[in-house]
Formats: structure tokens, C-alpha cells, sequence
């Protein structure tokens, strides 16, 4: 009689002696969130292959962006992006300061965030707000200051920093967490996001909100004040479908939007305006698992894709050619695998999503047993696993400037399920759930075999009143092994959180 393993994938990214019998934890400073994996999949910054995060320059000539885990600046008129940081942590979320002098941006070493201001002329960075705490989201204010996010008395909250003196002072706030805090030009009023589901501005002067914009589970909503402070840029989820859309409010007539981007299945993320107010850049993913850049005119109009022409690194690169296989399996094995360069800092294959796992703090992808891709050139440490039987391989390699370099692993299982009559499973995992790309069955392919799973079945999800991935409930992989069936998701105030199969 065949017998059944179900795993939960999430509980053993890489598993080792070490954490086999520990309950979950966090790298990062909890702040209060009830579900901490919510904070860190939707709060915290995105690591993505291609722009993420633009961030025009006052004269608009230059978009800051991230991708990689590193900054970069984009000519838009040679559409060449030059790196501008090159650390072992990851950065994102860059913001320019009046003048154009300096970029703030947030650093994230897998365990802790901090903000830290480059000087373009020097080249020097200084870190000005780093706490225990997760810090988030920073951007100029007037006269110096920093406004920025923090989680250093409990919930993230906003605070104002003062450049001349370093005394950080904290705006009142309500609700587990409020980020992304942007002045209005005349420094009469504050808009930030509040919770996972509002847009709020804040009269500084007597205290009083008003909401501009409410929702539920506004997982990937950046909001984005215009450069005259009357605007608000932001995405937002359909009412009716899996697809967001890119949208515009009035601060003087909350309720009232206009729509510029998305719909079907699209899903912009990450608005920012032009310096003179008439555009609004974006990033979307690719079907490829590629983020790409766009604009589109702020009083509406067609889309535009502005592609990046040339990539141009701060250090040499070479290519490692990567493949695994198992004492088990004839040929490639598919793995989960983990790669960092001589800094510390995460590389992925590009084409294949970037992962983030909160309980040992690597960035991973899955294989389907051979995988080629890009590296500073030098020492490359290269982390190897594959489901629950096979325990973790480490490699290093070093990788040639212009060269490619091969490296073979073997993974040895310490113990044969299928041969002794078992089959695994995860009976509770989402292909979509808010996250920044948009997922299709296909994609769960190289997830599954990386994993080793015989049977699986995804669920759909009732995000409150929407109803996600409604296209997908009943698929079935029509036999082929992996055996997939998608069930849904239920919250049942009775019988607890359940997924239902064939109902």
C-alpha cells in the first residue's frame, strides 16, 4: 500500500540538523504583526531581476532604480543603467534629495533593514537611521530632514529625522503599521500608508486625518504623492478579477479615481511621477519573471515601455553553469538552489523568480537541474538542496572575469522514499496570494520537482470580498506526475482554516 508525506514547503527551505526540531522564528525584529510572513512578503522590499522602484531625478534626466538587489542610475536619454552601490546587503526604495546631491535608500541584509544617504559626488554613504528595528521607506523632507518608517517602539510607525542634530522624533499613527510617509511640498500636510489598506493624509499642523483611498489586502499598494502635493498615485486591486490597476486621486476629493493602467490580468506596481507632474513610471513582471519599466501619461493615455538598453556592472562578470543531480535520480535533478557572491550578496538565475526565505535569510531559486547565469567574477558559494531527504550541499567556485565556470553537484539523500513506497505532498500553499508576479500552473512545475512532491494541491484564495484565481479552482495536471489538483481556501469560524478538495 502506497503511504503519503505531506510537507509544508515554507517549514524546511534548507533544512539542517540545526533547525530540524525548531519551531519557526524570525531573522527580523518582530513589531507586533500578527502574522510576521505577511509583514515581510508585503511590507518589505521586493528583490527582482530588471527596474524596481524608479525614482526620477529633480531635473528628470535620471531614473534611480533597483534591480538585483542593487541601485542603479538610468540615463533616459542613452537608456543605459550605471550600478551605484555594489554591497553584500540588498538596497531598494531610492529617493533624491531637492537638490539632486544625494539618494536615500534602504539597506537589507536578510535580518535587519536600515537607511543609509549617498553622496553622487563623493560616492560616500553614510548611515543615518539604524535601528534593531526595521526601518523602511525613507524620503527628503524640507530643511534637511528625513522622513521615513520604523518599527523602534513597536508597530512600524512614522518618524522624522533631523539631519543637523540626528534626534529622530516620531508622528503619531494608528493601526500594526504606517510607512511610506511623504510631505507635501508646502510642509502643511503628510501622506503615508496605513495598515495594509489605506492611503491617509495628515493635516501637521492640527493632527487630523483623512482617508484618500481604502481597500482590503492592498498587499502591493506603494502610494505616490505628486510633485504639487494634490495627487496620489497608487495600485489597487480589481473588484472583480486577479489583475490591479495603476490609479489617480485628488487629495481635496477622496473617493473619486481616475484609471491609467492594468486590468485583465496586468499588474503595475510602484508609481512614481516626473518631476513636472505629466507622467507616471511603473514596473511590471513579465510572464519571463522579469520586471520591466513603463510610463503612462498622468491625465491618462497610452501606455509606454521604456526598455534599458545595457546593464553596465561595477565589477567584472563571469558565467557559472550550474548542475545537480542525485544518487537517487538518473540525470539533472531538479533543486532548490542558493547563490551568493564574495560579498555576501544573493545571485539568481534570470527567468527564474527570486525567493526570500525569513527563517535562514537566503535569497534562492529552483532548478530544473542545469542553470546558467551571471556573477561578479570571483568566489561564488553556491547552497544545494532538494525536498526533505536531501541534506544541504555547499560549494564555492571561482568564476573568471569573461570565463564561464562549471560546477557539478551531487545531492545524497538519506533516504529513498519513492523506492520504499512513499509519495510526498503539500496539501496548502498558493500560487498567487498578492505577491508581485502573476503565476500560472505551468510556473509550479519546477517548484514541485525541486521539492520532490508526488501529489499537490494549490488552493485558491478569498481575499475578503475577492474572489482570486477563480480560472484555476478544479485544475488538475491530468494525471502527469506531479499529481496537482487546486482546492480553496476557507476560513471557517467553526472548523479553522481548511482547504477543500473536489467540493
Amino acid at each position: 500500500m502506497t503511504r503519503l508525506i505531506f510537507a509544508l514547503l515554507a517549514l524546511a527551505p534548507f533544512l539542517t540538523p540545526a533547525i530540524a526540531d525548531a519551531q519557526w522564528t524570525n531573522r527580523y525584529t518582530q513589531v507586533g504583526q500578527g502574522h510576521h510572513v505577511y509583514l515581510e512578503g508585503y511590507e518589505l522590499p521586493t528583490l527582482t531581476a530588471g527596474p524596481m522602484d524608479a525614482a526620477p531625478s529633480p531635473d528628470g534626466s535620471t531614473l534611480a532604480v533597483a534591480s538585483e538587489g542593487w541601485l542603479w542610475l538610468l540615463d533616459l536619454e542613452t537608456r543605459v543603467a550605471t550600478q551605484l552601490t555594489d554591497g553584500g546587503a540588498m538596497d531598494s526604495r531610492p529617493k533624491w534629495s531637492p537638490d539632486g546631491s544625494e539618494i536615500v535608500f534602504l539597506r537589507d541584509d536578510g535580518a535587519d533593514t536600515w537607511i543609509v544617504v549617498k553622496d553622487l559626488a563623493t560616492g560616500e554613504e553614510s548611515v543615518v537611521v539604524n535601528t534593531d528595528a526595521i526601518e523602511l521607506d525613507p524620503s527628503f523632507g524640507s530643511e534637511g530632514s528625513i522622513w521615513y518608517a520604523s518599527g523602534r517602539e513597536g508597530p512600524i510607525g512614522i518618524w522624522r529625522l533631523d539631519r543637523a542634530t540626528g534626534t529622530s522624533t516620531q508622528v503619531p499613527s494608528s493601526g500594526r503599521v504606517s510607512r511610506r510617509p511623504q510631505v507635501t511640498p508646502d510642509g502643511a500636510s503628510l501622506l503615508f500608508k496605513q495598515s495594509v489598506d489605506q492611503i491617509v493624509v495628515r493635516d501637521l499642523a492640527t493632527g487630523g486625518d483623512r482617508v484618500v483611498y481604502e481597500g482590503r489586502i492592498m498587499s502591493q499598494m506603494e502610494p505616490a504623492l505628486s510633485p504639487d502635493g494634490t495627487r496620489v498615485a497608487f495600485t489597487a486591486p480589481q473588484a472583480h478579477g486577479d489583475g490591479w490597476e495603476l490609479r489617480v486621486a485628488s487629495l481635496d476629493r477622496p473617493g473619486s479615481t481616475m484609471l491609467l493602467a492594468g486590468g485583465g490580468d496586468r499588474l503595475p506596481l510602484a508609481p512614481a511621477w516626473s518631476p513636472d507632474g505629466d507622467w507616471i513610471w511603473f514596473s511590471e513582471a513579465g510572464r519571463d519573471e522579469v520586471f520591466r519599466l513603463y510610463r503612462v501619461p498622468a491625465v491618462g493615455g497610452a501606455v509606454e515601455e521604456v526598455p534599458v538598453a545595457a546593464w553596465e556592472h561595477a565589477r567584472p562578470r563571469g558565467t557559472l553553469r550550474l548542475t545537480t543531480t542525485s544518487t537517487t535520480s538518473d540525470g539533472p535533478a531538479p533543486a532548490r538552489v542558493s547563490v551568493a557572491d564574495a560579498r555576501g550578496h544573493p545571485v539568481f538565475a534570470t527567468g527564474h523568480q527570486p525567493r526570500f526565505d525569513g527563517q535562514t535569510g537566503r535569497v534562492f531559486f529552483y532548478t530544473d537541474g542545469v542553470a546558467e547565469l551571471e556573477v561578479p567574477a570571483g568566489e561564488v558559494t553556491v547552497t544545494v538542496a532538494r525536498g526533505l531527504s536531501s541534506p544541504t550541499v555547499m560549494r564555492t567556485v571561482d568564476v573568471g572575469a569573461g570565463s564561464r565556470a562549471d560546477l557539478a553537484v551531487e545531492l545524497q539523500p538519506v533516504w529513498d522514499a519513492r523506492a520504499a513506497g512513499w509519495l510526498s505532498g503539500d496539501q496548502h500553499f498558493h500560487l498567487n496570494y498578492g505577491g508581485p508576479y502573476r503565476l500560472e500552473p505551468a510556473d509550479m512545475s519546477r517548484i514541485l520537482a525541486g521539492e520532490e512532491l508526488d501529489v499537490a494541491t494549490p488552493l485558491v484564495a478569498n481575499l475578503h470580498e475577492r474572489l482570486g484565481e477563480q480560472e484555476w479552482f478544479g485544475w488538475t495536471s491530468g494525471g502527469r506526475a506531479p499529481l496537482t489538483r487546486f482546492g480553496q481556501e476557507v476560513r471557517s469560524h467553526f472548523l479553522g482554516h481548511i482547504g477543500l478538495i473536489g467540493t
